[in-house]
């Protein structure tokens, strides 16, 4: 299925969404809808930055940014202060990109979290049909690593509220949303 989406911080076509870099062909991590369009828009994210990497950072600024599970995070208060303060530390390249580097080792072990969530749900341990979900939960669980987790933990403290388990929860509900 080919989709366009577009919001007012990104314009995302996914119409060869697997070309860019294997891991999108992997069969061990079902990363086609939300999840797919999520490592797509990581990879326009760092390419409108003019970095030559797709990292944790861009994978999530890709996360708040998606039209759909995107919503989760601004209801959760975090989508504003976390693009904010990750596009003023990452900045911009001072030339186009070159794509000689593809995803960090940070980025890859990221994606490597998600392929064993993936592995044991598929097992019958939890819902394999969520693949943002996971993506996002192993960003929670890649935990101390880079600036994107500093960024995110630095703004969670600041919400009174904020609860992973919710901010979660909701991401499975908009993307259940999707497969309808």
């Amino acid at each position: 299925m080919t989709r366009k989406i577009q919001n007012e911080h990104s314009q995302f076509d996914f119409s060869n969404i697997e070309a860019y870099n294997p891991i999108m062909k992997s069969p061990e991590l079902e990363l086609s809808g939300v999840g797919g369009e999520i490592l797509e828009g990581a990879r326009l994210k760092a390419t409108q930055l003019r970095h030559n990497y797709i990292g944790v950072e861009h994978i999530l600024l890709s996360m708040i940014d998606h039209p759909t599970i995107g919503s989760a995070f601004a209801e959760a208060g975090v989508a504003e202060p976390v693009r904010e303060k990750i596009l003023f530390i990452v900045g911009e390249g001072e030339k186009e990109s070159t794509w000689e580097n593809g995803f960090t080792a940070d980025a890859q072990r990221m994606i490597g979290i998600a392929q064993e969530i993936y592995e044991r749900a598929r097992l019958g341990h939890a819902d394999a049909k969520y693949p943002a979900a996971m993506l996002f939960t192993a960003f929670l669980a890649f935990g101390e690593h880079g600036i994107a987790s500093e960024v995110f933990r630095s703004v969670v403290t600041d919400i009174p509220d904020y609860n992973p388990s919710k901010l979660l929860g909701r991401i499975m509900n908009l993307e259940s949303s999707l497969l309808q």
